[in-house]
């Protein structure tokens, strides 16, 4: 008799204990469907696959719970089913708020960040802010607004500001003259870093100013699962590790994206081709120079003016996104055409053949171009096979859901896009869905180099690629060709 009341006894323990996991079980998982919802990530089919499994378990879980006589062993092994589910449930939980704060904060951009510098020579003997009083500061002339005179007020109180109309005379006064001081937007810095890259031994940076300003919302309706789209991605590199408004682009590539037909056509624009810039008459300029005048507007409509062809959406890229990126999902296989030691990865010999690369290799690899005779040309070939690897590897890979946030947060912070909140959804939704291989065609944009005079620098020669036009028509043929 006292066996059976003891058994009586730890079934009825049992069961409370059961009731209270069923309890935290249903909690649980009326949450996470709360916020798979709520994330609009799972096309339509998983979803209710998805919540049948969760109401079908807990009523067979509850079915047992309930019942009078229940065979304790099947309890526990439901109760070790559930505790592992509610595990899993808490730490997927705050991964989806994660994924929403990251889209919230990187997509459909509201403000762009402006970063200037102040700058005097290494030699001068004003090394902070306060040294600034009732100094004469000279800034460029496309530099002036009156965002940044109001910043430069709250640091300085007293000084007077001189406008030049010559930038490369500014960069090289304030080597000269120890008691010169200059103010100068990230772009214009990081681009004559680029043309000097000892320049930055020569001076020091006494102060940084940095603001933000609203951006033009994106006016484009289209339905991009259901229509073609356009899309410009500049790829900028920048000392300052952030995202400034106007920044060299060193990438240039449109995207031509056919969500009917599963194809992408990407044309890469060499960095130095030799373009009017939009809004601009006589002389022509590096297509990267636009980046630095007028920031992603400016690069965007140059290339519309180029490419006779309405660009709906961008995605500016800082370098160090390619890095994480692959990282995130295991690296990237990529066919080199050449063998050679990579200029920009000391030690790094890349062999002829599929190579697989990590972040830091397709990061190298995209920057490559000493190692070929057509240099730019075979880079941007480079780049668009980089994204073209990264594409397969995300859309034919089952892990696309699993890796999902893993993907987020490594490109946190590393990009800006007017792409809505909806249109990623909609896209991993439809990709969900179906799980097809996208196909990709290269048109590329070429060119012969020569030394000449820019718009941006008209009394100094510096090296551009003068537009290959049979090209260009080529281009312009293939995109009405895509999208229509």
């Amino acid at each position: 008799m006292g066996k059976k009341k003891t058994k009586r006894k730890v079934s009825e323990i049992i069961k409370y204990l059961s009731t209270i996991i069923w309890v935290a079980l249903l909690v649980v998982l009326s949450l996470l469907s709360y916020k798979i919802i709520r994330a609009n990530i799972l096309p339509t089919k998983y979803l209710i696959i998805g919540i049948a499994i969760i109401l079908l378990f807990l009523f067979v879980y509850g079915l047992f719970l309930f019942k009078k006589k229940t065979n304790v062993i099947v309890l526990i092994i439901l109760d070790i089913l559930s505790i592992v589910v509610i595990g899993g449930g808490l730490y997927t939980v705050p991964k989806f708020d994660e994924t929403l704060d990251f889209l919230k904060n990187n997509l459909s951009i509201q403000f762009a960040t402006n970063v200037y510098n102040i700058i005097t020579s290494k030699d001068s003997n004003i090394n902070s802010i306060s040294d600034l009083e009732g100094k004469n500061i000279y800034i460029y002339k496309d530099d002036k607004n009156d965002d940044l005179i109001k910043e430069l007020n709250k640091k300085v109180s007293n000084y007077k500001l001189i406008e030049v109309d010559d930038l490369s005379k500014l960069f090289t006064d304030v080597i000269k003259d120890d008691k010169k001081i200059i103010i100068v937007s990230q772009g214009y810095y990081d681009e004559t870093l680029l043309e000097d890259n000892t320049y930055e031994e020569k001076i020091k940076i006494i102060d940084t100013i940095e603001y933000k300003t609203i951006v033009k919302k994106n006016e484009s309706n289209k339905k991009i699962t259901e229509e073609p789209f356009v899309v410009y991605l500049s790829g900028i590199d920048t000392r300052s590790g952030k995202l400034p408004s106007r920044s060299l682009s060193d990438v240039n590539i449109i995207l031509a994206v056919n969500p009917k037909t599963k194809k992408v056509l990407m044309i890469n624009i060499p960095r130095d081709y030799y373009v009017q810039l939009h809004g601009t008459t006589g002389l022509k300029d590096k297509l990267t120079h636009a980046g630095t005048r007028g920031g992603i507007n400016l690069s965007k409509e140059t290339i519309q003016d180029l490419l006779d062809i309405k660009v709906d959406n961008y995605i500016r890229v800082n370098f160090n996104a390619v890095v994480k990126l692959v990282d995130a999902i295991g690296g990237i296989d990529v066919y080199s055409d050449t063998e050679f030691n990579s200029y920009h990865m000391k030690g790094w010999h890349v062999p002829k053949g599929m190579v697989h690369m990590d972040g830091a290799k397709a990061l190298a690899y995209s920057r490559e171009r000493y190692a070929y005779k057509t240099g730019d040309n075979h880079r941007g070939q480079n780049q668009e096979d980089v994204i073209t690897a990264i594409i397969n590897k995300i859309s034919t890979s089952k892990s696309i859901a699993s890796n999902y946030n893993k993907i987020l947060e490594s490109l946190d912070g590393t990009f800006e896009t007017d792409l809505s909140y909806d249109d990623i959804t909609s896209l991993i939704k439809m990709q969900l869905n179906d799980m097809s291989k996208w196909e990709t065609e290269t048109c590329n944009l070429t060119g012969e180099g020569k030394m000449t005079v820019t718009y941006s620098y008209p009394k100094r020669n510096l090296w551009v690629m003068i537009p290959n036009e049979k090209s260009i028509v080529t281009a312009k043929e293939k995109l009405k060709e895509f999208i229509s």
